[in-house]
């Protein structure tokens, strides 16, 4: 997936914009020599968080609901991605 397209889907399921920076400059394109199997990794897979906090919303428990498209849009939006 493209950087911009990912902070579309991003912003479009209402993830902060904190948590998109760090997904698309920081893990995404670094995960398998950053990230892969590091302490914080292994602490957000076992979190309720069901999206890539950066590390500031995760320690201060700072979670949000996503927009899921199927529920809110009927799917239809990401056509537009």
């Amino acid at each position: 997936m493209s950087r911009e397209r990912d902070i579309a889907f991003g912003r479009h399921s209402l993830i902060p914009e904190c948590c998109i920076r760090f997904y698309v400059n920081e893990w995404s394109p670094n995960f398998e020599n950053k990230w892969h199997g590091t302490t914080y990794s292994k602490a957000l897979d076992a979190s309720p968080f069901n999206y890539v906090a950066c590390p500031q919303c995760f320690y201060t428990d700072k979670m949000v609901k996503i927009r899921i498209c199927e529920e809110e849009c009927g799917h239809e939006c990401w056509r537009d991605f």
